[in-house]
């Protein structure tokens, strides 16, 4: 997996993005301080899809284009609090990205191979949850962050000195200490407060 391609190409990434979901803004900020406790980013079945496994779910997204994921109708779906780890880490841990194809097709694949496929419905546009400009990438199971190559991301300047301040008092107490903290209110162009 070249990294070169990732850094000279402003559609493509040299890291992989996942953001906490949870119902407001301090209830996220928390679930972000016990992943960075935990050092785990924990298992859930995807919401679009009827399958049994349980993944963590990831995406492929230059900073510059997040404001068009965390506004309007994806903000449902996503807090303004995330991690972020290099694309090489990832996929070397087993890391891989989805394949997106219609339900049909996606239940011909081998059951163990399903995981990492997201089935698409002709609807599912009108809908709104066709997400395939997100570029998904999956683990299998609870995906361990690695301890001082993680980055992270918070809502605004104010979040960003909250959890520097949190983690310098914290100490030992939190497995992972980011290697940066991102406000988004800055790659997003203000659009957060």
């Amino acid at each position: 997996m070249a990294s070169s391609q990732f850094t000279s190409r402003p559609d493509l990434t040299p890291y992989l993005l996942h953001f906490t979901k949870s119902k407001g803004d301090s209830e996220a900020f928390d679930v972000l301080k016990q992943i960075l406790k935990d050092g785990v980013l924990k298992k859930s079945k995807p919401e679009i899809e009827d399958e049994n496994d349980e993944v963590v779910c990831f995406m492929d997204v230059p900073f510059h284009a997040l404001k068009y994921i965390l506004k309007g109708s994806n903000r449902e779906q996503y807090d303004r609090y995330g991690v972020f780890i290099g694309k090489k880490l990832a996929y070397d841990r087993g890391v891989r990205p989805v394949a997106y194809m219609p339900c049909k097709e996606k239940r011909r694949m081998p059951k163990e191979e399903q995981w990492r496929v997201v089935g698409i419905k002709s609807n599912m546009a009108d809908k709104g949850i066709a997400r395939i400009h997100e570029r998904e990438w999956r683990f299998k199971g609870n995906f361990r962050l690695p301890p001082e190559k993680t980055g992270v991301l918070v809502r605004n300047a104010d979040d960003y000195q909250k959890l520097q301040e949190i983690i310098t008092k914290g100490g030992d107490e939190y497995k992972v200490s980011p290697q940066a903290i991102i406000p988004l209110q800055i790659v997003c162009q203000g659009l957060f407060k």
